[in-house]
């Protein structure tokens, strides 16, 4: 029997593995590279978890999606209504083996078993029954660094245990990369070693994995990972300008003095331990919430993070007959790559795409924040493929909505004519 395997690893890009690589800590990821096809991997615009993962599984774009983050103005959170009669694990014809996938809640009625991730608020399977055979403390997504790793193993070992059941195609996205990254607080080089730590950890999943019977294996990543070393405060930029004012609580202006107090002054003196301070922050944070949500960036112009060099600007009614003004006046900014605009209910008018190093910030600081080292999302994810069926090679770079075409054609599915993508030319026929 066929069994072919599909790896999501959130957040995960070459810029870590490859280093790792040269020094040999990585002997499977090596070969896959060496025998296989491989390519960094252009993904969503914007490059977060939901709506990549599901763009992926999917060939839908976010705005086919009518997504473009994890949540909606009018429509609420992202769940599996949205996408899932449009995804891959719909093919009747394939028994399939579903875990861990991000936005899969609630999971539904599929050839095969299915365990919801990221986004269910309990464990949650198909079918129901599937959940008595989970250990008790399954964790849905670690929110500490021991429970990342925790997750990750746990769900790991009962992949490998499925293996020996009669299923075409399992898919397993680990989250283990993006889990650590959520760490910043932590300093740089200590969350490299848990990063170094974690691919090692993957890398010898990988190898369970290639011991076996497989026919093919893919892996792919919903975004990158990178350091920033420079924050660009867009609201500030669109203040200065005299482009849009925008309005926040007082409570916001106090959250910023700290911020900057402690950062600038009190760091070196006052020694406050990285979760004591990551928790007073989020405090603060949690109360100015009201006042920096989506919906009311909706209501009035408001500038909005989508995680590294991306974010988005809304325009109230009055603001948008300064479309052309802003678009005029950020095409000559320096700091800023490309400009899409938006005509999608909900979306952002605008979406800014930043040079690679700077971090896109959407706080009333100082145009550019130099020294942060801040660990955040990138453009840039990976896609690699090995087995019976798969071209050895490689390619500069390929599109996000290319991979569902691909993995339709492998298994001789028609290709729905709504998607824009093609299939990759990496299938031996």
């Amino acid at each position: 029997m066929e069994k072919n395997i599909i790896l999501g690893i959130d957040g995960g890009c070459f810029e870590f593995i490859q280093p790792l690589i040269e020094k040999g800590y990585l002997p499977n990821f090596e070969k896959i590279l060496r025998q296989g096809f491989f390519a960094p991997l252009q993904v969503t615009i914007p490059p977060v978890t939901i709506p990549s993962w599901p763009c992926l599984f999917s060939g839908l774009t976010p705005e086919q999606l009518g997504y473009y983050f994890f949540t909606h103005p009018t429509k609420g959170l992202f769940n599996s209504s949205v996408w899932r009669d449009k995804s891959i694990f719909t093919i009747l014809k394939v028994k399939q083996f579903i875990l861990n996938v991000p936005g899969t809640f609630p999971a539904w009625k599929i050839n095969g078993e299915m365990i919801s991730g990221m986004l269910s608020p309990t464990i949650n399977c198909y079918p129901p029954e599937l959940k008595f055979f989970l250990n008790k403390d399954w964790i849905i997504d670690g929110k500490t660094i021991q429970n990342s790793f925790k997750a990750f193993e746990m769900k790991s070992t009962l992949f490998l245990k499925k293996f020996n059941e009669n299923f075409n195609l399992m898919t397993y996205v680990i989250r283990l990369p993006d889990s650590l990254s959520h760490h910043s607080h932590v300093p740089r080089n200590i969350l490299e070693n848990y990063l170094d730590l974690g691919y090692k950890r993957i890398d010898n999943f990988i190898g369970k994995i290639l011991s076996k019977k497989i026919t093919n294996l893919f892996i792919l990543s919903d975004h990158g990972l990178k350091f920033y070393d420079q924050e660009f405060s867009m609201r500030r930029w669109l203040e200065k300008k005299g482009l849009l004012y925008i309005n926040k609580s007082q409570i916001y202006k106090i959250y910023n003095i700290i911020g900057k107090l402690y950062y600038g002054l009190f760091r070196n003196k006052i020694k406050i331990n990285y979760e004591t301070f990551f928790k007073i922050k989020n405090i603060i944070k949690n109360m100015i919430d009201d006042s920096s949500s989506l919906e009311n960036k909706i209501k009035g112009s408001g500038v909005m993070s989508f995680l590294g060099n991306t974010g988005g600007i809304f325009l109230n009614e009055s603001d948008k007959n300064k479309t052309n003004l802003i678009i005029e006046k950020m095409r000559k900014e320096k700091r800023i790559k490309a400009l899409e605009l938006k005509n999608e209910e909900g979306f952002p008018d605008i979406i800014v795409i930043l040079n690679e190093k700077y971090l896109f910030n959407h706080k009333p600081s100082y145009f550019v924040i130099r020294g942060r080292n801040t660990i955040n999302h990138s453009q840039k994810g990976i896609f690699l493929a090995w087995g019976k069926n798969i071209k050895k090679g490689c390619l500069p770079l390929i599109n996000y909505e290319d991979l569902a075409p691909t993995l339709l054609k492998l298994f001789a599915e028609p290709i729905p004519a709504y998607l824009k993508g093609k299939p990759l030319d990496i299938i031996k026929v």
